[in-house]
């Protein structure tokens, strides 16, 4: 499975933590949006899958990764994105 496309959003600059939204097409038959990207305060950046909240009061992720390999391809490939356009932007910021 190969990522054909891959689209990002800055978040607002009063979203705290966020800094951007993703959606990542797969062999341009399987699109997954929702991606988020988030700062955590030691500047490390994580990527987070789309979750849902349940009946339970459970956030649980939609969808994820369930390989590493894969999940290192996935998060390689949104992260450069992200880091790109928050470059070209000017939008680099700390929390």
């Amino acid at each position: 499975m190969r990522i054909t496309n891959i689209t990002a959003n800055i978040a607002g600059k009063n979203q705290n933590n966020l800094l951007a939204y993703v959606n990542v097409v797969f062999d341009d038959c399987l699109i997954v949006r929702g991606i988020r990207i988030v700062e955590k305060l030691d500047g490390k950046r994580l990527m987070l899958m789309p979750s849902r909240l349940t009946k339970a009061g459970i956030y649980r992720d939609m969808c994820h990764p369930i390989t590493v390999p894969f999940r290192n391809l996935i998060e390689s490939a949104v992260m450069s994105k992200v880091l790109v356009l928050l470059e070209s932007n000017n939008a680099t910021r700390t929390v």
